[in-house]
């Protein structure tokens, strides 16, 4: 079954950097050099200058930026273990507006022999070997993975039924990117929306839609860590919860069957 749980997020503090459409930024797979420019030039505090900066070493450079930013509390973790319900509004092409809604979430790592989590890309070393870099040198999942669950935790049900009482309150973060998407989250702390939410949602096999590459990072950073903290509990040096954060990934969930989930030809 997939395990998920709350997590503290990281996230800016608006009494420094102030606008945030100024500081939000596109996954980094998908920055053009040009855009790349722009965004670095948009924020001394826009998120490429973590994932995705222009240093001669973009790791060191990112690890440094990010401590600076913790430490002059540019962003900030959230005092309490939150799931962060999240939805996009946006406009196709033919004009036709739809909303997606879904859940950021610490996700338990999974070997995808399991079965739990399922690729469905070829991944290439080249961009492996990047990511792994940045998760080494800052030690933190700066973008998350998407993935689909199929939505037999019930026909009748939906995260909005769950998060009902949480989306009718005004969201704590919305904002309009460059592209005119509708970005709103929405933190819960309430212990009961927790536990129905990892409830309904133990038994999904979860689909990759996107982020293979971060989640075979992720694994492969889990593997190195769990080696050393293995090792260290054998010298009698450390003990094992089997719970430490490097054997979760932050993942992004919603339904393969939400209406407002667009699928287009690449």
């Amino acid at each position: 079954m997939a395990q998920i749980r709350p997590f503290r997020a990281i996230r800016y503090n608006l009494a420094v950097v102030g606008d945030l459409q100024k500081v939000v930024a596109p996954p980094y797979d998908v920055i053009s050099p040009e855009q790349q420019t722009l965004l670095h030039l948009q924020s001394p505090y826009n998120a490429v200058h973590l994932d995705f900066n222009k240093e001669s070493d973009p790791y060191a450079a990112a690890a440094q930026t990010f401590q600076t930013w913790l430490s002059q509390q540019v962003v900030q973790q959230d005092p309490e273990a939150a799931f962060y319900c999240y939805s996009q509004e946006y406009t196709l092409k033919d004009g036709e507006q739809r909303r997606r809604t879904g859940l950021f979430t610490a996700l338990r790592l999974e070997e995808f022999e399991s079965g739990i989590i399922r690729p469905h890309e070829r991944t290439f070393e080249p961009a492996k070997k990047d990511r792994l870099a940045l998760l080494r040198a800052c030690q933190a999942h700066l973008s998350s993975i998407f993935c689909l669950y199929s939505g037999s935790a019930g026909s009748n049900w939906s995260l909005e039924q769950t998060l009902r009482t949480e989306l009718a309150q005004p969201a704590a973060v919305e904002i309009q990117d460059a592209t005119g998407v509708t970005h709103r989250l929405w933190p819960t702390t309430n212990p009961d929306t927790i536990a129905d939410l990892r409830a309904r949602l133990a038994d999904e096999p979860l689909i990759i839609a996107d982020g293979h590459h971060r989640y075979e990072t992720a694994l492969q950073y889990c593997r190195e860590q769990a080696s050393e903290v293995d090792a260290k509990r054998s010298s009698g040096s450390t003990s094992s919860t089997g719970e430490e954060p490097f054997r979760y990934v932050l993942a992004y969930l919603t339904n393969a069957q939400d209406a407002g989930l667009t699928i287009l030809p690449t």
